[in-house]
């Protein structure tokens, strides 16, 4: 389980946007974060509608559903959350932080971390029925559609990393003091005593008496 600071952190990332659009795609919302079930619109996003709505499955069974918001959440669903990481109202930066927290707890998150989409989508099936890895008697999406969603990046993508710079480069600009040449120290004008040579100290006498 993720917490509430992580959530926030991985809603930073570009590959995670991009896995929140292909949701929010899937399940065909047309109102955002206002949306109903059957693209119904709801106005207050203080707290989950909890609107019970049926609905004829594909294979012809009746059932009922309370999904609402970008990514459908049900309502059981959204109070689990709620509860879980203190999320105080139904807001679009609550929801987003909510579907993160799904793609954790489905095992898909490590994989859209590191751009895999379609093994993300493979274990978000569950999760949301829209997707096409979706074992659910309802309407869902091709692969074809979520490589069109991905901008035919379905497969694989750039994992998004922190950037490391060469220790060169940040070494640069560092306040260092200079380090000089030997040979450029001893050739500058010291203060030193001259040197000079024996026989002009001893004015050229010859002390071999």
């Amino acid at each position: 389980m993720a917490t509430y600071q992580q959530l926030q952190q991985y809603a930073q990332n570009p590959n995670v946007r991009k896995m929140l659009d292909l949701i929010a795609s899937a399940e065909g919302v047309r109102h955002g974060y206002n949306t109903g079930f059957g693209n119904t619109r709801f106005e207050s996003l203080q707290a989950h509608p909890n609107i019970r709505k049926s609905f004829t499955q594909t294979d012809g069974r009746k059932n009922y559903t309370t999904a609402a918001g970008r990514y459908q959440f049900l309502n059981k669903t959204w109070q689990s959350l709620a509860k879980r990481y203190g999320l105080k109202d139904f807001s679009g930066a609550n929801q987003d932080l909510g579907a993160i927290a799904l793609l954790v707890e489905n095992g898909a998150l490590s994989h859209v971390l590191n751009g895999d989409f379609k093994v993300a989508t493979q274990k978000s099936g569950r999760t949301w029925a829209s997707l096409p890895s979706s074992p659910y008697a309802q309407g869902k999406r091709s692969w074809d559609f979520v490589n069109k969603s991905l901008g035919g990046g379905g497969s694989q993508q750039q994992p998004q990393r922190i950037p490391v710079q060469k220790w060169s480069d940040l070494t640069a600009n560092s306040d260092r003091i200079p380090v000089q040449r030997w040979s450029d120290l001893i050739n500058q004008d010291n203060e030193r005593i001259p040197v000079q040579k024996w026989s002009d100290l001893t004015g050229g006498a010859n002390n071999g008496n």
